[in-house]
């Protein structure tokens, strides 16, 4: 579905029904940021080659220790002194037992002395406690993980309270995030979803406007970066409002609806479609966005080194410019210090200092 111009075209092509559309770009359910405005270069101050590490991909950071997840290892999660960027030890076990998992690509939630990893495959929450998991060898959280209702369709989860975890996922109603209350065993939605004026199916719309979320639980807001457009999206529980962002001269989504022929609908994409964030990270006090911009076509040779930083109540502030291509990125809760994983034969991960580029 390519927003470029507002009229509805059916076609058939091989038997499979394609729908082009187009959103009016000039209507204002946005507010405009201009990533151009203030660009900060950094370069690396430390880095950490190598050691143990075979493909890792999503980064985290709590106090001092960095959480690395390796989709290749059996000993999925990797710990890193982030002082030193010196290597602790590896942890974790994929499998279908208990406190086993299969699928690493999740984003790490953290509450109190654990941090957690979802499975959407499995439909379970496992938590690690991060003491036993640094001080004894094969630890397996078997007694530690949340069954998820796999019918809820949740593809990401993350701590909201004490007895409450947050969702997002594919269902087919109107609504963004799922909220599952483990106390009582409740669910109920909350937050709307972008403007839909070719009304097509929820599902697929879910599926246009997918991304990366994240929480902050202490303000009560989630920050939510878009995958196939350059809008952000900060949702806040207390208002039940979504505030969104787009970029002053940015895309809409290109794809197309495909019938697979047995009357169910799909998401389908083109070699032109633009990618737009490809990993979101948060603070205090700020909300970090990486950003590509490529096409599908080009995205085989990633350069996703800008960062689009935005504060709590919505405000661009800059664009950080890395010196190397990310494939994820971490913050400490304060915005000293940004950690990436980047790709190259030799598994990496960088250490760069925010304090100058903070005032």
């Amino acid at each position: 579905m390519n927003f470029s111009s507002k009229k509805t075209c059916f076609f058939l092509v091989l038997g499979i029904t394609i729908f082009t559309s187009c959103y009016n770009k000039n209507s204002k359910w946005y507010k405009e940021f201009n990533p151009e405005s203030t660009i900060v270069q950094v370069g690396a101050i430390d880095s950490l080659e190598g050691t143990n590490m075979a493909s890792p991909y999503n980064i985290h950071v709590k106090n001092d220790l960095l959480i690395i997840e390796d989709i290749k290892l059996d000993q999925f999660i990797h710990f890193i002194d982030s002082k030193e960027m010196s290597f602790i030890k590896s942890e974790g076990k994929k499998g279908k037992g208990p406190g086993e998992i299969i699928t690493t690509f999740g984003k790490v939630g953290f509450f109190g002395d654990h941090f957690w990893f979802y499975d959407d495959k499995l439909a379970k929450y496992v938590g690690y406690n991060i003491d036993s998991t640094l001080h004894y060898s094969n630890y397996v959280p078997i007694n530690n993980e949340i069954k998820i209702d796999p019918e809820l369709f949740l593809s990401h989860v993350d701590w909201l309270s004490k007895n409450e975890i947050i969702g997002y996922g594919f269902h087919e109603d109107k609504f963004k995030y799922t909220i599952i209350n483990i106390k009582n065993d409740s669910i109920y939605r909350v937050g709307d979803l972008p403007p839909n004026p070719d009304n097509i199916p929820n599902l697929i719309h879910k599926q246009v406007y997918n991304g990366y979320f994240a929480v902050n639980p202490s303000d009560k807001k989630i920050a939510f970066a878009s995958n196939k457009t350059d809008l952000v999206e900060i949702y806040d529980l207390a208002t039940n409002k979504t505030l969104r962002l787009k970029s002053k001269n940015g895309f809409n989504p290109m794809f197309d609806i495909v019938d697979r022929g047995d009357g169910f609908l799909i998401m389908g994409l083109r070699g032109e479609t633009r990618i737009a964030y490809k990993f979101i990270a948060i603070s205090r006090n700020r909300i970090y966005c990486l950003f590509s911009g490529q096409t599908m076509d080009e995205s085989f040779n990633e350069q996703n080194a800008s960062i689009h930083v935005f504060n709590w109540e919505g405000d661009f502030e800059k664009t950080i410019q890395l010196d190397r291509s990310a494939k994820s990125i971490a913050v400490d809760e304060d915005d000293h210090f940004l950690y990436s994983v980047i790709d190259t034969e030799i598994p990496t991960i960088l250490k760069y200092r925010l304090n100058e580029v903070q005032e």
